[in-house]
């Protein structure tokens, strides 16, 4: 029988937050605290995780992401968050800043903004007042 927290994932599903769990332990959770204590902008990890494609999660295949959806998002944040809520926070806002362009941007907007989006060349950010 499978364990409570897989029923109802499909198998890429598992394979996404399995990943995630091992790359929060292996890049993330040994320099958190650190990175918390000094208020530093996670470089390093963000470009670690551009480079596994967490940064284009929510981005089309088009444009350079992996065109993935919200729970398979979800997912990975969970993962990250139980080691750096921060970067939980700022891989969130990164990938629905970019699901918002390429849901409702013209075509030269999504060309100039996602492919860079998804490289971790620009990190995407919101604002709500």
């Amino acid at each position: 029988m499978a364990a409570t927290s897989t029923v109802f994932l499909t198998e890429p599903q598992v394979m996404i937050r399995d990943a995630a769990r091992r790359i929060t332990a292996d890049v993330i959770a040994p320099t958190a605290a650190e990175r918390d204590r000094t208020s530093a902008w996670p470089h390093n990890e963000l470009k670690a995780l551009a480079e596994l494609g967490y940064l284009g999660m929510l981005i089309p295949e088009e444009y350079g992401g992996l065109g993935l959806g919200v729970t398979e998002l979800c997912l990975a944040q969970h993962e990250f968050a139980t080691a750096d809520a921060g970067l939980a926070t700022i891989v969130h806002v990164h990938n629905f800043t970019a699901s918002l362009i390429a849901r409702f941007g013209n075509e030269a907007q999504k060309r100039r903004h996602l492919p860079a989006m998804a490289r971790g060349a620009s990190i995407g950010a919101s604002l709500i007042s």
